[in-house]
């Protein structure tokens, strides 16, 4: 058995490392079970723990929302599988003494400079070198959010072929507001995350001057064109080199970010939200309904049929 808690105040690090781990047990064919404190009922909590006769795959069991669990130490030490602790917050006394990570937030004047360290690493990682003024110039106008800061550094690595970008390349690649803002629904939907898709496409309608609809759906189409032939080159067994290179993406990306999440989301709704994108466009041409609620309700009966 393996614990590890990640714990504290930073919650967009504690996001991208617990997506960073199961992702790669993913990859490397762990199962993964997910239990939420506060939503899952007792039985769940307790089957989640449980190592089944039939379980060929190794299993990591996510834990958000501990403190609504009863006895959690305890139900971690009687299993043999593996276990990663989401605390968001100070750490739980009952779980000070297992393995853990404290990712704290910075002061409000650091936010910037740890952001942009963040991205300059991000970089690094996938083998683009620049200038250490070029992350910080990217923060400026995108903002500090890391997750939207990953997705820049994954942008700018498979646009660039020379992994050497100028400034001017750099601007080039950078999200305009609108799709920098769009990635983080385009991500929900991508989970299936409803609640999520929910409150993120509300916050682009509120912040958005104007009908966000149509630019959406040109945002959505691009990335359903591309999981959809992920989907079918995964299908027939292309490694993610082949896979990478047909859909014009980088590897990392593929393999660490798209794979497992678009075999998980399935061929089916990726053909049902083709056909809502067209549908919304045509609520857009004909008027006189709000095409950005009838585009919500769409998805949300994608997702729960």
């Amino acid at each position: 058995m393996s614990v590890m808690v990640l714990y504290g105040s930073h919650a967009d690090k504690i996001l991208l490392k617990e997506q960073e781990i199961v992702l790669q047990r993913r990859f490397d064919g762990w199962a993964i079970r997910s239990i939420d404190g506060s939503k899952n009922k007792k039985h769940e909590v307790l089957e989640a723990f449980e190592q089944g006769l039939f379980d060929f795959d190794p299993v990591l069991v996510v834990i958000k929302k501990p403190s609504k669990i009863k006895n959690l130490k305890e139900l971690c030490a009687s299993t043999s599988l593996d276990i990663l602790i989401i605390q968001n917050g100070e750490m739980l006394k009952s779980l000070s003494d297992f393995p853990s990570h404290k990712f704290d937030k910075p002061k409000t004047y650091k936010e910037e400079d740890e952001a942009s360290d963040f991205l300059f690493e991000e970089l690094n990682k996938l083998g683009v070198k620049t200038d250490p003024k070029i992350p910080l110039a990217i923060i400026k106008r995108v903002g500090t959010d890391l997750g939207l800061l990953r997705y820049e550094a994954l942008k700018i690595s498979y646009v660039n072929e020379s992994k050497k970008p100028t400034p001017k390349e750099v601007v080039g690649v950078i999200a305009p507001l609108m799709e920098s803002k769009g990635t983080k629904v385009i991500d929900a939907i991508l989970d299936g995350n409803m609640k999520l898709f929910l409150s993120e496409s509300d916050k682009l309608r509120t912040t958005s001057k104007k009908d966000p609809t149509m630019e959406f759906m040109s945002l959505l189409l691009t990335n359903l064109i591309n999981w959809l032939e992920i989907y079918e080159r995964q299908k027939k067994g292309d490694d993610f080199n082949s896979i990478a290179q047909s859909v014009g993406l980088n590897p990392y990306l593929v393999k660490n970010v798209l794979l497992n999440r678009v075999r998980n989301l399935g061929l089916t709704k990726i053909k049902k939200m083709f056909s809502l994108v067209s549908k919304s466009e045509q609520v857009i041409l004909s008027s006189g309904v709000d095409a950005w609620s009838s585009f919500r309700i769409g998805m949300i009966l994608i997702f729960i049929k």
